[in-house]
């Protein structure tokens, strides 16, 4: 009886336990996503180097080449250059009466000018003067404007290769307005001033 069960046992085929047919089905899996998975990297890194790291081709077009701009030496300024705006003060009180203006460029000299003050009586007009010790300078005269203050505006050009005031202690740098009855150079009656400052 034992040796019939025992030649049951022998006689029947042996199988293989399913764990292993599915680790090696497994196996096969993973080695073809790797193989695949490097296949895809590898064309990346290709495609990189063929495509992006390639030189550029220009197609040549018919346009004509713009040459190339000389650099134009700049100007050099030998001058003092620079704007500021000062309060005109009253000259009986000291009480601000008016603002001036001056911007000094490489080769213009702007002055704007404003003063409140009392209607002109006939024959009179208002002036304003530019003082450094040793010299006056008139400006310009004054005119009524639409708000009713008086004002001057000036715009000397120069050639400043030539331009007398080389720095800013060389300028006419006091404001004066006087009023007036003689076209001279004398300041007859001075009613307000300011002085433009570094």
């Amino acid at each position: 009886m034992n040796q019939a069960v025992q030649n049951v046992v022998t006689d029947m085929p042996q199988q293989t336990s399913p764990s292993n047919k599915l680790s090696k089905s497994q196996a096969i899996k993973i080695i073809l996503i790797v193989l695949l998975f490097s296949l895809l990297i590898g064309g990346i890194i290709v495609m990189y180097y063929l495509i992006l790291k390639s030189p550029v081709t220009q197609k040549p077009t018919s346009q004509t080449p713009i040459p190339a701009t000389e650099e134009v030496p700049k100007e050099t300024v030998s001058h003092y250059v620079g704007s500021q705006t000062i309060t005109l003060r009253d000259e009986s009180d000291g009480a601000p009466s008016g603002s001036a203006y001056r911007n000094i460029s490489t080769s213009r000299v702007k002055h704007s000018i404003t003063a409140l003050l009392p209607d002109l009586e006939q024959d009179k007009y208002y002036q304003a003067w530019m003082i450094k010790p040793g010299n006056t300078f008139k400006l310009g005269t004054l005119s009524i404007n639409d708000q009713g203050s008086y004002s001057l505006d000036t715009n000397f050009q120069f050639d400043s290769s030539t331009f007398l005031f080389t720095d800013f202690d060389t300028i006419h740098n006091t404001i004066v307005i006087s009023l007036e009855t003689i076209n001279d150079q004398t300041i007859e009656t001075k009613l307000l001033e300011g002085t433009f400052t570094k």
